[in-house]
């Protein structure tokens, strides 16, 4: 029997709008430490996304994956970010 995905995730709304959040707040100095926690966020509501619409059970993979891929180039980003200022800044 082929079943019809019953509605789209929750979580992986969530995901998504954690990561664009997120990414967008690690860019103001003052707002890093929120943007800090809501990549976070949206990087694990990402991964329970996928899991949740694995083999079509509900929709919203897709939102999922960016929100997962949001929180990655985020926390990436702010690593990156870290290590340039602990070298002093683009001076090195």
């Amino acid at each position: 029997m082929n079943e019809k995905a019953t509605g789209t995730s929750r979580v992986a709304i969530a995901a998504l709008v954690c990561g664009i959040v997120g990414f967008i707040l690690l860019v103001v100095p003052i707002l890093v430490k929120f943007g800090i926690t809501i990549t976070i966020a949206g990087f694990i509501c990402g991964a329970i996304g996928i899991s949740q619409t694995k083999g079509g059970k509900m929709r919203g993979r897709g939102m999922a994956m960016a929100g997962l891929v949001l929180g990655s180039l985020g926390l990436v980003s702010l690593i990156i970010r870290i290590i340039i200022e602990a070298a002093g800044g683009f001076g090195l």
